[in-house]
């Protein structure tokens, strides 16, 4: 059945997960293992990775050795499932720790072009100062 079909699978779809399982699961395990320590963690990346294992099949075609396919949706799901736990573990920061937003100065107060950029000025200052200095020659 296709991506239309039940939810139940192909019956070809679930012997290549069930012979994919037996033939592969402690690779699943040690790959797991490397992707994250903490146990219940590693039990949620385990269900994810054999949940995307068998989804996978469907469009399993057999150009490449089960235990490759296996290893490649693994790695893949654990790569993803990292990156999402990154984005949900990254640490929210409160606005009162950050710093205070800088005050506006005056008009008047504010640089002009020249201080700035103190280096260009100068450079400026000097090229005139030549021209002057050549005209009076």
């Amino acid at each position: 059945m296709g991506r239309g079909g039940t939810n139940s699978g192909s019956q070809e779809q679930n012997q290549l997960y069930t012979r994919a399982v037996t033939e592969c699961s402690r690779m699943l395990d040690r790959l797991t293992a490397g992707y994250e320590a903490d146990l219940d963690k590693r039990r949620d990346l385990r269900q994810e990775i054999h949940l995307q294992l068998w989804r996978s099949f469907r469009a399993f075609d057999g150009r490449c050795s089960l235990k490759t396919w296996t290893l490649r949706v693994a790695h893949n799901t654990a790569a993803s499932y990292v990156v999402r736990e990154r984005r949900m573990n990254a640490k929210l920061v409160s606005l009162e720790v950050l710093p205070s937003p800088i005050v506006a100065k005056p008009p008047d107060a504010l640089p002009t072009r020249e201080t700035d950029h103190p280096s260009r000025f100068e450079q400026r200052e000097y090229y005139v100062l030549r021209r002057r200095k050549k005209q009076l020659r």
